[in-house]
């Protein structure tokens, strides 16, 4: 497999994961009470439901409020807009003879995908990294 359906491929995985991980959770609004307990509402057609969160204390009181708002409802827009980059990557033109886009890697939008996708799947080294020295290009209007 080349660097640009490895590259690719790790975004659609990062996707996958997404969708995985969310299936199984509670959907809903989460929300940080006052007193820093992290709830979850479901909505039913006849009523709506509560689901706090057990937690012994959480050490740090950023934590509940990160986890509220990366709630399982961010997993779908962000699994589309990794697929959408793992597209338009691999539309790319290219005209590297060892199959790298010589703009793509450097273009913001796809570093940004990468380092995301990285972080998700726990891998280290994104293909973003290849060109960490360059300056990112411009990405042309229509693209």
């Amino acid at each position: 497999m080349n660097a640009r359906l490895d590259s690719a491929d790790l975004l659609r995985r990062a996707a996958a994961k997404l969708r995985e991980t969310a299936a199984g959770t509670t959907s809903g609004d989460w929300d940080v009470r006052d007193s820093g307990e992290l709830v979850a509402w479901q909505d039913t057609e006849d009523q709506r439901f509560e689901y706090l969160v057990e937690c012994v204390e959480w050490e740090n009181p950023a934590d509940p409020k990160w986890i509220a708002v990366a709630s399982p409802a961010l997993a779908e827009p962000l699994a589309a807009w990794l697929e959408e980059v793992a597209r338009q990557y691999e539309m790319a033109p290219c005209n590297s003879p060892d199959g790298l886009c010589n703009g793509c890697e450097r273009r913001d939008d796809f570093v940004y995908a990468f380092n995301v996708a990285q972080a998700i799947l726990g891998e280290t080294a994104p293909p973003s990294r290849m060109f960490a020295d360059t300056k990112p290009v411009e990405a042309e209007v229509g693209s």
